[in-house]
């Protein structure tokens, strides 16, 4: 911008024939300034060079000598003004407010902290100073949660077994905290998917013959700031806090700041810290981390597949073993029923199933009921079962659960036109458009359960047509080698 000034200056000089003068100014000898004879020369040639070069003399002038007079009214007033928020006299320790017990909630807002100095004494007095209470601690971010003490078999000694018993502490502080909001660790706890993950972590080393002490310790830390990213609305309803980042960049900070984490030598410091901190973008690790962290990111992500799968396995199997899951499923389906936008009457732009009033059954993807069930079921069991995804899977984990309920209700159409599915699914065509893995529920048992929705639906204009039975990728391949 000054750039563009200074030559539309210029410019204007010449423009309205003040340029020789300017020039003429520039040449004159002045005492306080510094004008070299190679740059006189040029300015003495004339044109707008010449004017351009006189322009940039008296700019350089003028900038020198407005920081000189800034520089001098600066060091004046720091002579002769002390800031206004020094303290000579010592603070009073009553005044203090109480002690600091060091448990806190999980929390990510600052509040009053106190900052000490060890051995720090007033310059005037020689009194000691205790700390300063700071009320408003600016933009810092404190990340601090509680520690419930427990029971070891041994008292640890060596500074990682001290680091894993603080994790073991933070995990048992917050039993109830999820592995995950959604549906993605089903109903797994956090404490219980970070105990299982640190188990894996230290097999899957075992079994390649890496010895690595910090793999038990990196385990348990790798998703730990969940404490911080999640909070509980309500008794079981646990959601995202708004404003929380991420979980995935703080688990290396809230580890690094236990006082155990300390004690460590500075390589396994590194080493952990690195790890935690790009476990979840392995991509952005930098090339120099070394093979200890490369080694333990490996670990964790095996580790984090395999105990998930076996989270959302557990998941089912826990759901169908609640007395109540049937029932409360039942309850869902009609409520699914009364809603659900068959032939796409209500408006909307998908239809999420369709029929015509000669066929006796209605169709609908199996995702779209995977997608849209868990509004109408209680969040834990939505989570046990992985409700409320978007999934085009044949293999989700809850289909069989749902196909069962669906039997027990009498919906469930396994039969058409003589053709049998052994997996209860079909593929079929809808105008020009194949939707696989799709039910067949009966409309007059839909009839007798929703009594007034099935003649809202009307009828759908695309053609449709049950193609065949849905078959799973292992009945595929059977299929295949039999031929």
């Amino acid at each position: 911008m000054l750039c563009v000034l200074v030559g539309v200056y210029t410019y204007y000089l010449e423009a309205v024939g003040a340029a020789l003068d300017y020039q003429a100014d520039a040449l004159a000898p002045v005492w306080y300034m510094v004008k070299p004879p190679a740059v006189m020369s040029e300015i003495s040639q004339g044109g707008f060079t010449g004017t351009l070069l006189a322009v940039l003399l008296n700019i350089v002038h003028t900038f020198f000598y407005a920081g000189f007079v800034y520089s001098v009214v600066t060091l004046v007033c720091a002579r002769f003004f002390k800031p206004r928020n020094k303290k000579d006299e010592p603070v009073n320790q009553a005044e203090l407010g109480p002690a600091v017990t060091g448990l806190y909630a999980c929390a990510i807002a600052g509040s009053t902290m106190m900052v000490k100095i060890p051995a720090a004494k007033n310059p005037k007095t020689g009194e000691v100073i205790p700390g300063v209470q700071d009320n408003d601690p600016f933009n810092q971010v404190f990340l601090r949660c509680d520690r419930k003490p427990i029971k070891t078999a041994r008292t640890p000694e060596s500074p990682i077994e001290k680091l894993q018993v603080a994790l073991y502490e933070l995990l048992a502080a917050h039993p109830n905290t999820p592995a995950a909001v959604g549906h993605h660790h089903a109903d797994a706890s956090l404490k219980d998917h970070s105990m299982d993950i640190s188990k894996v972590v230290v097999s899957y080393m075992h079994e390649r013959g890496w010895i690595e002490p910090l793999a038990r310790v990196a385990g348990l830390g790798h998703d730990l700031d969940k404490l911080l990213a999640y909070e509980e609305k309500q008794p079981g309803e646990w959601v995202k806090r708004k404003d929380a980042t991420h979980h995935n960049t703080y688990s290396a900070y809230l580890v690094a700041q236990q006082p155990e984490f300390v004690l460590l030598p500075p390589e396994d410091q590194f080493t952990l810290i690195m790890a935690l901190r790009y476990y979840h973008h392995p991509k952005m690790l930098p090339i120099n981390a070394g093979e200890r962290v490369e080694r333990l990111i490996s670990a964790i992500k095996h580790a984090d597949g395999n105990v998930i799968q076996a989270e959302k396995a557990s998941g089912i199997v826990n759901a169908q073993a609640a007395v109540n899951t049937t029932t409360i499923l039942e309850s869902a389906f009609e409520q699914f029923l009364s809603l659900v936008d068959i032939n796409a009457y209500q408006g909307s732009h998908n239809a999420a199933g369709w029929t015509k009033d000669a066929l006796e059954f209605v169709i609908i993807p199996m995702s779209r009921i995977i997608e849209a069930l868990g509004q109408f079921v209680p969040g834990d069991l939505s989570r046990q079962l992985q409700l409320n995804v978007d999934t085009r899977n044949f293999n989700h984990p809850a289909i069989p659960v749902l196909k069962e309920t669906l039997t027990s209700l009498g919906l469930l159409m396994v039969k058409n036109k003589g053709k049998e599915s052994p997996t209860a699914l079909w593929d079929v065509k809808i105008g020009m458009k194949q939707f696989k893995a799709c039910v067949l529920l009966d409309k007059d048992r839909i009839s007798e359960m929703v009594p007034t929705i099935v003649p809202k639906w009307g009828m759908t204009p695309y053609d449709i047509k049950v193609l065949k039975p849905t078959l799973d990728k292992m009945q595929n391949d059977a299929e295949t080698e039999g031929q």
